[in-house]
């Protein structure tokens, strides 16, 4: 349900990869009720690659819910949270059209080191998948539909495994 390595460029390499259990995620989203919520498991894995432009930095998340509302209801949690914490939504509703009118695409823009970067989460529901792509790398030399399209892939998975 998340992304594989083969939905990546060939320099891309595998940073971590596990799964996240309730307990595990509350401690990262206060607030949350997972259990309430119907979360029932998820995963998480991210990959990374040196360059100076484009994409250094991939994270793909998906979590599986008992039912359709509690995956929805996650995913407006976590764009409140997500928006409350400094990101900001992109209008992009034409570029998500095939993610359901629930994805949405959220910028923010951190430095570190004295060096900008764009940093796009793409999050989305499908059925009773909460799901989210989020991306990096150097100001200005990565798009959002960098990251749209990795999520795309992902949805992809997605809907072969869940109905």
């Amino acid at each position: 349900m998340v992304l594989q390595r083969s939905d990546l460029p060939s320099n891309f390499g595998t940073v971590l990869g596990r799964y996240i259990t309730n307990s595990q995620l509350a401690a990262t989203s206060p607030g949350k009720n997972f259990r309430k919520l119907g979360r029932v498991s998820g995963y998480y894995i991210a990959y990374s690659t040196i360059a100076l432009r484009g994409l250094t930095v991939v994270e793909s998340f998906a979590s599986l819910y008992a039912h359709d509302s509690g995956a929805r209801d996650s995913l407006e949690e976590s764009i409140a949270q997500t928006t409350s914490g400094g990101q900001q939504i992109v209008p992009a509703r034409a570029a998500l059209a095939s993610l359901g009118t629930d994805a949405r695409l959220l910028h923010l823009k951190m430095s570190q080191g004295g060096t900008s970067f764009d940093y796009y989460t793409v999050a989305w529901r499908d059925n009773r998948v909460f799901a989210e792509v989020r991306g990096a790398g150097r100001a200005g030399t990565i798009a959002p539909a960098d990251v749209i399209a990795l999520a795309k892939k992902q949805d992809a998975h997605i809907s072969k495994l869940v109905d």
